[in-house]
């Protein structure tokens, strides 16, 4: 089981020329630390010191990451990106990570051919707390067959989101 995860630290002014923050840190200098965590062995894989300004998916993109057969790669949404994932898939690996907003997902119809998921249609058909579906998720000819699965929120859960959601 394969942590991935980051965290940033605010650094004194002086280090911005090694450590690059984004325009909003109040002291200019951010280092980021990336690490791949092995859970079963508790080793660590990969730890790694960068800049403040670099993405997560750029980071994975530089670094590139070892896929074996029967891991299970654990990420948050910040190493978000199809190919990423359909490496995974391809090296004989799982993932687990939540859906990020605005990824087209589809069913196949009885035909084979893919239909763009009607989330309306598919909420309707939850009984119970606990929801899952065969989807493929991506867009143009590379999709990646996954296992979406739906949970329900508490009822305060929901109205707090609600309400964020609406002060916007």
């Amino acid at each position: 089981i394969i942590l991935r995860d980051a965290t940033s630290f605010q650094l004194p002014p002086n280090l911005a020329i090694y450590y690059q923050g984004n325009a909003g840190d109040t002291t200019g200098s951010v280092i980021k630390l990336q690490h791949d965590f092995d859970l079963l062995s508790g080793k660590t894989l990969r730890l790694d010191f960068r800049n403040g300004k670099e993405t997560d998916t750029d980071w994975l993109n530089k670094k590139g990451f070892e896929v074996l057969a029967d891991d299970l790669h654990l990420m948050d949404l910040g190493y978000y990106k199809l190919a990423h994932l359909t490496t995974v898939d391809e090296q004989g690996g799982f993932f687990i990570s939540r859906y990020k907003v605005g990824t087209s997902l589809f069913t196949k119809n009885d035909e084979g051919k893919y239909i763009e998921l009607d989330w309306s249609e598919m909420l309707s058909q939850v009984k119970g707390n606990n929801f899952e579906k065969e989807v493929y998720l991506g867009a143009g000819k590379s999709k990646l067959k996954v296992r979406l699965h739906l949970q329900k929120m508490p009822e305060e859960v929901a109205q707090k989101r609600l309400k964020k959601y609406k002060a916007k």
